[in-house]
């Protein structure tokens, strides 16, 4: 999965080496399980709320998300701590 290369290169930098496999395979486990949930509610608000208006949901909350990553402090300071 290429979106968690930052992730995994973040616990590589952080997690001592005596529990990095356990780590990451609880990491791992999260993710599917993460990925398996979410494909049933978008099956669910698909039939709900139609395929266009899921996509302009989507749309909003990525864009919000991404202006949050931006422009407020805290997150910017995150984001700073670990590069």
């Amino acid at each position: 999965m290429f979106t968690s290369v930052p992730l995994n290169a973040l616990l590589q930098k952080k997690v001592p080496d005596d529990f990095r496999g356990k780590v990451f395979g609880a990491t791992g486990a999260m993710i599917q399980g993460a990925s398996l949930i979410s494909m049933g509610l978008i099956g669910l608000l698909i039939t709900l709320l139609g395929i266009i208006n899921v996509l302009l949901i989507a749309g909003v909350i990525v864009t919000i998300v991404g202006f949050l990553f931006v422009f407020v402090r805290s997150t910017r300071d995150i984001l700073n701590e670990y590069s």
